[in-house]
């Protein structure tokens, strides 16, 4: 749930890019899925190990006596998992850490669970990669566009089948810049959402200027895609919104390293805490209390 799927939806961008047969599949509610086979392992990630929607995954995965293993920092979840004699990756717990920074942490986490190791050196050579890069510079590439959001809503885009990393821009504009923001995958917002500009910019809920445009590339892209690319950038720019091109020459980690940076000097722009989630722990909080006042009196 939340921040700890990201390094499973980019891995799995990563593998089908490569036209690999080997498959991630991620499930972001409670219980397991219905689909999930004694064949599947399947993996419970928490970083907190106290997940709701993840902690009744594990009592439906024990009921159902699927292959289970679990990548948590600790709490219930972890105590679980050691206990029944579960495969586990515990992660580095800090107090300060948000589920959604640990994407490293945890992609190598599943590697590792998966037996993967070809991925896990492919990952490593990306750590060092970014090892390399000029951090001046990227804070100030970054400040640069932060600047070019605040006050903004934002919209970001990928092409397939990297719409993981437009969806992990949007968390990180969400919860670290406390920003509105969506994401969409090309070429299916193609056939759907692109349509949605096609009305008087004067009657649109988000007045033009207030609505910016990302559109995410990770690698090169197809002259197909490039050329929907280009369309949808000339539909947007006709209509007084704003488009950027993002891409970073360390590939999809890089690109998603850049959104980390981007939401932090966004969040420092609009002058909010990058680090606290107010609204997510309030909404625990209330679950919490409803959980335990639902529960029978014992006599």
């Amino acid at each position: 749930m939340g921040g700890s799927h990201l390094a499973a939806d980019l891995l799995g961008s990563l593998l089908a890019q490569g036209g690999d047969e080997r498959e991630i599949r991620v499930w972001s509610s409670d219980g397991v899925p219905p689909w999930a086979a004694h064949y599947d392992l399947t993996i419970l990630s928490s970083y907190s190990g106290e997940t709701e929607e993840v902690l009744s995954a594990w009592e439906e995965g024990r009921q159902r006596t699927l292959p289970l293993a679990v990548v948590s920092a600790g709490g219930r979840l972890l105590t679980l998992a050691q206990h029944h004699n579960v495969p586990f990756v515990t992660l580095p717990k800090s107090e300060e850490v948000q589920p959604r920074v640990a994407v490293g942490w945890s992609a190598q986490a599943l590697t590792a669970l998966c037996g993967w190791n070809d991925v896990q050196e492919a990952l490593i050579e990306a750590g060092q990669t970014l090892q390399r890069e000029n951090v001046a510079s990227l804070q100030e590439e970054a400040n640069r566009l932060a600047s070019a959001l605040v006050g903004k809503v934002v919209a970001c885009y990928a092409p397939s089948p990297y719409g993981s990393v437009a969806y992990f821009w949007k968390i990180f504009l969400n919860e670290t810049g406390k920003t509105l923001a969506w994401s969409g995958e090309v070429p299916e917002i193609n056939h759907n959402e692109m349509e949605g500009f096609d009305t008087p910019p004067a009657v649109w809920a988000i007045p033009p200027e207030n609505l910016a445009v990302l559109i995410l590339l990770p690698t090169n892209v197809s002259h197909r895609v490039s050329l929907r690319l280009a369309f949808l950038e000339r539909v947007l720019q006709e209509r007084g919104v704003e488009t950027r091109r993002v891409a970073y020459p360390a590939g999809v980690w890089g690109v998603v390293w850049f959104g980390m940076w981007v939401s932090l000097m966004l969040a420092r722009a609009r002058r909010v805490d990058p680090f606290s989630v107010p609204l997510i722990q309030a909404l625990k909080t209330e679950l919490k209390r409803e959980k335990r006042g639902s529960r029978p009196e014992r006599s």
